[in-house]
């Protein structure tokens, strides 16, 4: 056997070229001696390899393949293409078109090489015009290479388009594309086929793309295709614009794109998006797909993108996140949009990261819910991913996550739920704003274990335009501010509440803030805070403003401040003034009204940690018999309190613990008592009686029990004294 090589012609423009309309186009050879064999199933022929033998190469240059049915047939079979090697080669323009225009169904592009297939300027396509199938594209390799190369199916009738699979190690895109549409431009078109992907490491580069597009009218609005990328290793997008995008520009929702990968790079303008766009020659209402990413253990985005996008009638999709580490920087952004021109009736897509940690840096690096016209905005959802506790977000140069509007739709929520510990930090923040007419989200923290704020971290819900602000809300064991802040401001518009319930403690140090403000004639928010313990540290150094909880305003009113708590140590009520050095409550107005400031104990439930008894007593056991002494060793002592105080908040006494608690002859060693003047016998007060232990028990005459100093001499008819080896 030997090679199967398609050439150029002497001249150079021309090359191999095959027709074979409803046909069955085969290739492959052996390297050595060895039988191929012709299989016949039917009307069907095909070949068939010995195993174990090397097979050999099959290179096409300016090669072209039409297995496209007679256009004039109606129901004829367009052809197909089966390719066994080694290694397979497309070079200098070489092509396969299989396309079918009636009822009958395109054939498959079969390509298998068992060491490496490469592609270079050259392209796949096949098509459906009516209402037969298309024809779908199946590669199986261990290295697949794709330069300046296109795959694509597509279907622009009736017809499902058909579907791409591609199995290899590695695969490697370079200003390639690979591509499933379904394009109703003259009518309803069917199903948009789907792009499988099974690989140890893809990646692309130079503005390579994998997309699936739906456009104009469509038979099923439902979404159809997707794009399924399984990674064992690293999904990477790097330079000019490389992207995985789905997008849909008519009736039928967009597709999704899930993929599945222990690593995901994203940078150099690359992105990941799932869209929902206009036209203005069509209907415009599919919703935007959704994007997954699964099974992650670092997901970098390093000025690169995640978004869905909707500006139709469509809603937004969602992005969903699932990885140990998450790191975005140099202006790199997750964003789930609805642009300015989505109807007031859709709503943009939510941002849900569950991830042990996330990095962000950057001052145009972002994660974003957000609405830029009416249209409502989604929500940003964060926890810990797969069996985690905690998570902790790192902001560096001025980074944010945020949910926000900035017309007149409403801002999204943002949810925290964290079992353990929730940690912000560093120069950078977490909000729900508005910055235009529509108002603001809420921000809501969840933790049974430990919230921290610190070293310049923000979390906040603020109406920077004439929208009304949102509450921030937190549930936590115990909650500590370390150069934080926690901040709930408008500008013009109403609300602006911070809700804060700790279990056990809440802790400000470093300057910490707690503001409900309000600008110009805007009415300050309310400061709502419950906490048994509440403790600020004195201010450190020189010009500190302190830790300052505030519901103050300009020329509105002050708001309220009201905290229920047992202990609140190192607060004033003044004025907070920047560089004071003091620790301030602060509900004042400038211009306007001054708040309130209310401080109250914090109710404890009596009932709190007990049990719930039986309504109905069981009956007890009663042994028969009682014993009125024992063997002499049972004591009776009263020891007193021993240094309890006698309720949680009181001091404890620093009495020590008395000696009479220990067993006869054992003592608690004290101390040297202090030299002091004697006391005189009149002012010594009288020393208790020494309490006797009972010793035995009777019956008095009016049928009482009595315990008695000594045993009696008489017995009850239940009493019976018993000499040594006398039972």
């Amino acid at each position: 056997g030997g090679d199967v090589i398609f050439e150029k012609s002497p001249t150079g423009l021309f090359g191999g070229n095959i027709t074979a309309p409803n046909g069955r186009v085969e290739l492959g050879g052996v390297n050595g001696a060895a039988t191929v064999g012709l299989e016949i199933a039917g009307d069907s022929l095909s070949l068939s390899y010995p195993d174990n033998v090397s097979l050999a190469d099959v290179i096409l240059d300016n090669a072209t393949f039409n297995l496209s049915n007679d256009l004039a047939s109606v129901d004829g079979l367009a052809g197909s293409l089966v390719i066994t090697a080694n290694f397979i080669s497309f070079a200098n323009g070489s092509a396969v078109n299989s396309a079918t225009s009636g009822s009958g169904n395109a054939g498959d592009i079969v390509l298998h090489a068992n060491e490496s297939i490469a592609f270079d300027t050259s392209a796949i396509q096949s098509d459906t015009m009516g209402s037969g199938s298309g024809g779908s594209l199946l590669i199986s390799t261990d290295s697949l290479f794709l330069e300046n190369t296109t795959f694509n199916v597509i279907t622009n009738g009736v017809g499902n388009g058909g579907e791409i699979s591609l199995v290899a190690n590695n695969i490697l895109l370079s200003n390639s594309s690979i591509g499933a549409n379904a394009n109703g431009a003259s009518g309803p078109a069917g199903s948009a086929g789907q792009i499988e992907i099974q690989t140890g490491t893809l990646s692309l580069l130079d503005g390579s793309e994998i997309s699936t597009t739906t456009l104009n009218a469509a038979i099923d609005t439902s979404a159809s295709g997707g794009i399924n990328i399984n990674a064992q290793e690293v999904v990477s997008l790097a330079n000019d614009f490389s992207q995985i995008t789905s997008e849909t520009v008519g009736q039928r929702n967009a597709s999704d794109i899930i993929i599945n990968t222990p690593e995901l790079i994203i940078q150099d303008l690359a992105s990941i998006s799932a869209v929902s766009n206009s036209s203005a020659n069509t209907l415009t209402e599919g919703d935007a797909g959704n994007v997954f990413i699964n099974g992650a253990n670092q997901v970098t985005l390093s000025n690169g993108f995640i978004a869905t996008e909707t500006n139709t009638l469509g809603k937004g999709g969602n992005i969903v996140l699932n990885t140990d580490q998450l790191t975005v920087d140099s202006g790199a952004s997750i964003t789930a949009a609805a642009t300015a021109t989505a109807a007031s009736t859709t709503q943009g897509g939510s941002v849900t990261l569950n991830a042990n940690q996330i990095n962000l840096s950057g001052e145009t690096t972002s994660i974003l819910a957000e609405t830029q016209g009416p249209a409502d905005a989604g929500r940003i959802n964060l926890g810990p991913n797969a069996n985690g506790d905690s998570l902790t977000v790192a902001f560096q140069e001025g980074a944010e996550i945020s949910a926000a509007t900035t017309s007149s739709g409403s801002g999204g929520q943002v949810v925290v739920d964290v079992p353990e510990t929730f940690t912000l930090t560093g120069n950078g923040r977490l909000s729900a704003r508005s910055e235009g007419a529509g108002p603001a989200g809420d921000v809501a923290i969840r933790t049974s274990g430990l919230f921290r704020v610190q070293n310049g971290a923000l979390v906040e819900v603020s109406g920077q335009g004439t929208g009304d602000s949102g509450t921030l809300d937190v549930i936590s064991g115990v909650t500590i501010l370390d150069g934080g802040e926690l901040s709930a401001s408008t500008e013009a518009g109403n609300f602006g509440n911070i809700r804060l319930q700790t279990d056990a403690a809440l802790l400000l140090r470093g300057d910490s803030l707690i503001s409900a403000e309000a600008s110009n004639n805007a009415n300050g928010g309310n400061v709502d805070i419950s906490s048994p313990f509440i403790i600020a540290l004195f201010p450190d150094g020189p010009n500190s403003d302190g830790n300052d909880i505030q519901a103050s305003a300009d020329a509105g009113n002050g708001g309220f401040i009201t905290i229920q708590t047992n202990a609140l140590f190192n607060f004033a009520e003044n004025i907070a003034i920047d560089g004071n050095m003091t620790n301030d409550l602060d509900a004042s107005s400038d211009t306007g009204i001054d708040g309130e400031v209310i401080i109250t104990n914090l109710e404890i439930d009596p009932i709190q940690g007990t049990n719930t008894l039986a309504t109905d007593p069981e009956t007890p056991n009663i042994t028969e018999g009682c014993q009125a002494s024992g063997n002499g060793t049972s004591q009776f002592i009263n020891s007193g309190r021993s240094g309890v105080a006698p309720n949680p908040y009181d001091f404890l006494s620093s009495l020590g613990i008395p000696d009479d608690i220990y067993p006869p002859g054992q003592t608690l060693a004290q101390p040297p008592a202090a030299v002091s003047p004697p006391i005189s016998p009149q002012a010594a007060a009288p020393l208790p009686e020494a309490i006797i232990e009972a010793q035995g028990w009777h019956k008095n005459t009016q049928g009482d029990i009595v315990l008695a100093a000594e045993t009696p001499t008489y017995h009850s008819f239940c009493q019976r004294t018993s000499a040594p080896g006398v039972s």
